[in-house]
């Protein structure tokens, strides 16, 4: 897979304006799409687009330690750190080839605590 196609759709995905186009979250959401929010919780693909089509306008924030590893043939695995106002976050992404479109199937986000 592109290595940098996946960069740019993973920070495409940041963005206010792709995360209120429901349209085109679907097409970058794999149908299983799964997401382990920074809360804990667990959410659905059609919950997520559900809860974002109503998300607020906000800064993109600024990403930092991006790597990118094919993991298996189609495969590919993203690290990265999110930094906002209140606390900066470490993010995970499992990103596929299906039907010769890319797609994310699974993502995390975890606090990163003040200390460390």
């Amino acid at each position: 897979m592109e290595l940098d196609e996946i960069r740019r759709a993973e920070n495409e995905l940041l963005t206010s304006a792709l995360r209120r186009d429901s349209a085109r979250l679907a097409e970058l959401l794999h149908p299983e799409f799964v997401e382990a929010g920074r809360s804990g919780t667990l959410w659905s693909r059609d919950e997520t687009i559900a809860a974002l089509a109503h998300e607020p306008d906000r800064e993109t924030p600024a990403t930092s330690e991006w790597a990118l590893h094919s993991v298996a043939p189609g495969f590919t695995l993203v690290t990265y750190v999110v930094s906002r106002p209140e606390g900066d976050s470490r993010h995970s992404s499992l990103w596929v080839k299906r039907d010769g479109q890319l797609q994310i199937r699974f993502h995390q986000g975890t606090f990163i605590s003040p200390s460390g």
